[in-house]
């Protein structure tokens, strides 16, 4: 009985810790999950590689209004009943108020990650603000070039609109 009421705090405390070191980075190519305390373990998922989301809870995270959110990628050649979370091909969003929401999210980034075609970056990464600019420079380039060149009375093929000398 003494082991049982000492091993409480200690318990505690690494669920505490666990808790406290676990945190989620979802972009929007891939996932990150990074949890432990003594054995840190870190995976990665692209979204090309997802296969499955599934959100679970056990009756006492029902109660408590928490639930995981599960995300089954490619490979492993196993059976489902061999996916577990250590074989690293199971990611899990643990203890979570807003599961929902996560899998909403997850499920809209795979969406788009899907619909842009094979190879292509999603639609929003197409095209950067910083290029649609870089476009509208080049456009002003060219229209001022060639109104210098038609005020100088120069055909715009002409060797001396290029600046060389004859």
């Amino acid at each position: 009985m003494g082991v049982f009421v000492m091993s409480i705090p200690i318990t505690y405390l690494i669920q505490r810790l666990t808790y406290q070191l676990r945190w989620y980075i979802i972009t929007d190519r891939s996932l990150r999950i990074r949890c432990g305390v003594v054995a840190v373990r870190e995976i990665t998922m692209t979204f090309a590689n997802i296969q499955g989301i599934r959100v679970t809870a056990n009756p006492i995270e029902g109660w408590l209004k928490l639930a995981n959110v599960q995300v089954q990628s490619a490979g492993g050649g196993g059976s489902q009943a061999q996916a577990t979370p250590s074989s690293g091909h199971v990611a899990k969003f643990a203890g979570l108020d807003n599961a929902e929401l996560i899998r909403d999210l997850l499920v809209e980034r795979l969406r788009v990650y899907r619909d842009s075609g094979l190879g292509d970056k999603p639609a929003e990464a197409r095209e950067s603000p910083a290029l649609a600019a870089a476009r509208e420079v080049l456009q002003e380039s060219k229209a001022l070039r060639n109104s210098i060149a038609s005020e100088l009375d120069f055909p715009f093929g002409s060797s001396l609109s290029r600046g060389s000398q004859s």
